[in-house]
């Protein structure tokens, strides 16, 4: 089999740059906000929720996607986008390279393009989910691929070709070297017992791209939420636009590096990015993934572009019931559509070799309370997060940040000339009891007033707060994918009680043995299993199987027996038996001649009992 390509075969698809009016701007915001301003391109999150034209879309706009196709896949397509990877992330990549060697096509050769540019490194290797170990010259060590499959990283600073592709094919030359483009090369040698279920999945761990950071002047590897942002507008697979506030950018490197304190110990940086992007996904829907990573505000201003990761900061200046211009607009409350309580979503989460999984979800017991019981959720989803706490971390500001729902809005004197988007201003307003309440600008205008014949800064704010921005660590951990099947030793022990009880059995009342069993999580349990035998001998008869709680065994004679019982779980698979050894059954011929409480197990709705009492000497 040949089959031919490029290293280079994949195609970069670029859509539009987000086009920008450096008079009037057009805020283009996650959540769609609409509100005009002076060269303002604005792209928010959930928090900034102020036009109720556009909620509907908004909340849609809340779900980020990542690209068609999942992360841990491989595709064979004759042009496909690049893909470019910030921070640390698991994922497959493009197909580009497929050629069959040797003697009766002994050995496959593989290209697998993992991303559109030099990366910092290429980790672990995943054969289908399991992390596979290389020797020096990269043949696989792990069973059952011991010594059948070679794999070569190249991380897209190679200058030269595969030595052993080069060496191996003719279909190649010296040129197929795949400069910036991160890739593995693989060779596969034929076995039928290797490979009775076709090529295996392949996909790496990589640390991708290397930003800029403008605090030291240099390049390196780094999966800080600012940085990684930064590095999308600057770069020419992304905005390509050299036009950017280091010194807000530094400020916003200087919070995504904070450490936050961890309920486990420990602690981590406050916001990063991990994850993928495709060059066929549109800017505006990059940038909204991006910020959804950091609770942030992208705007353009003064003619560069700014960042405000989410984080509190005091008032930058305090405004007067005198500054103000004209009448105000004051919303107290959003709609119930829109006024969420809970928060829930899914994460690529990396203590689980980075599959897709859902974050516990974030509610408020008070927030339900005041909305009359009434429970309102808003899916939440996280593609470039890969922390189990860090999500939850996101999905809290964003509940509480989204319940500080006042929007007010209004003209303002030159005062406010100076204020922009992120900006956290003060109100003292008197007439609505504001002494310093807090408000975050969402928009900003300039312009002139013709009939009143003086120059107005028309703004946007919503209520915030130094408590919407706060954290108290409480992470839980984050269990694994139930449906994922569990091997024998992972079935639940059943717990197996042995004991004389009085039944309703064949149409009448009489004494049996019965089996008890409970299970830790009776949803992993499709039936129990028994057996039994005599005390003395060896061989174990089957008695049967039921579900969870009672079994019945009529008929035994009297003895000493064990019994024992092990859970089957739905797929079929056993778990190990719990035993219970040396139980006498003595059944009474005459269920009237002694009380011992034996019969207080039994429910005879329906039946008069005659129980006779030593004590009193009869019936």
């Amino acid at each position: 089999m040949n089959s031919r390509g490029s290293l280079h075969s994949t195609t970069l698809i670029r859509s539009p740059v987000i086009v920008r009016d450096p008079i009037t701007g057009a805020i283009v915001s996650g959540l769609g906000l609409t509100a005009g301003s002076i060269g303002a391109a604005l792209v928010g999150i959930a928090v900034n929720l102020v036009v109720s034209a556009v909620v509907s879309w908004a909340l849609g706009k809340l779900q980020p996607d990542v690209g068609a196709r999942g992360m841990l896949t491989n595709v064979r397509e004759a042009a496909a986008p690049h893909e470019y990877v910030f921070g640390r992330v698991r994922k497959g990549g493009v197909v580009t390279y497929l050629e069959a060697t040797g003697s009766s096509n002994k050995f496959l050769h593989m290209i697998l393009c993992l991303a559109g540019h030099e990366v910092e490194e290429i980790s672990d290797i995943y054969i289908n989910d399991e992390v596979v170990t290389l020797d020096g010259s990269g043949f696989v060590t792990s069973e059952p691929w011991d010594s059948k499959i070679r794999i070569r990283k190249h991380l897209g600073d190679q200058v030269a070709a595969d030595a052993d592709l080069l060496a191996e094919t003719a279909q190649i030359d010296s040129s197929f070297v795949g400069h910036g483009i991160a890739y593995l090369y693989i060779r596969l040698e034929y076995d039928k017992n290797v490979f009775s279920n076709g090529i295996p999945l392949f996909t790496a761990v990589v640390k991708g791209a290397k930003p800029h950071d403008p605090r030291s002047g240099t390049a390196a590897w780094t999966a800080n939420a600012a940085l990684c942002t930064r590095h999308y507008l600057v770069s020419g697979f992304g905005l390509d636009d050299p036009l950017i506030d280091d010194t807000a950018f530094q400020a916003a490197a200087n919070v995504c590096d904070e450490a936050v304190a961890l309920s486990g110990g420990g602690a981590q940086s406050r916001y990063e990015i991990n994850g993928a992007i495709s060059a066929d996904m549109a800017p505006s829907q990059i940038l909204q993934s991006m910020m959804t990573a950091q609770a942030g505000t992208l705007f353009w201003g003064g003619g560069r572009w700014q960042l405000r990761p989410g984080y509190y900061t005091a008032p930058v200046k305090t405004l007067t019931q005198a500054d103000l211009r004209s009448a105000i607009s004051l919303d107290t409350r959003v709609s119930r559509r829109d006024n969420y309580n809970i928060v829930r979503g899914v994460f690529n989460d990396a203590d689980q070799d980075w599959v897709q999984a859902d974050y516990p979800e974030i509610a408020s017991a008070a927030f339900i309370a005041e909305d009359n019981d009434a429970e309102n959720a808003i899916d939440f989803e996280l593609p470039l997060t890969t922390d189990a706490a860090m999500a939850q971390r996101l999905a809290k500001l964003t509940l509480f940040r989204g319940r500080e729902q006042m929007t007010f809005s209004a003209d303002f004197s030159l005062e406010a000339f100076d204020l922009e988007p992120g900006d956290i201003v003060a109100l003292n307003i008197d007439r609505f009891g504001w002494a310093s309440k807090e408000f975050e600008v969402t928009g900003w205008r300039f312009y002139a007033d013709q009939d009143a014949s003086d120059l107005r800064v028309n703004l946007i704010l919503r209520e915030t707060s130094a408590s919407a921005f706060s954290w108290l660590a409480e992470e839980s951990d984050i269990i694994a994918n139930n449906t994922s099947l569990l091997g024998a030793g992972d079935i639940p022990v059943p717990v197996l009680g042995v004991q004389l009880a009085v039944r309703f059995f064949r149409n009448q009342a009489q004494e049996v043995v019965l089996l008890t069993t409970s299970v830790g999580d009776a949803s992993l349990v499709d039936q129990i299993e028994f057996e039994y035998k005599r005390n003395a001998d060896s061989d174990w008869i089957p008695l049967g199987r039921g579900g969870v709680g009672e079994f019945i065994v009529p008929d035994m004679t009297p003895g000493v027996y064990d019994f024992r019982a092990r859970s089957v779980a739905p797929w079929g698979a056993v778990g190990p038996w719990d035993t219970e050894t040396g139980f006498t059954v003595d059944f009474l011929e005459d269920y009237r001649s002694v009380w011992n409480g034996r019969f207080a197990s039994g429910d005879f709705t329906g039946w008069q009992l005659e129980i006779y009492d030593g004590s009193l000497g009869g019936f």
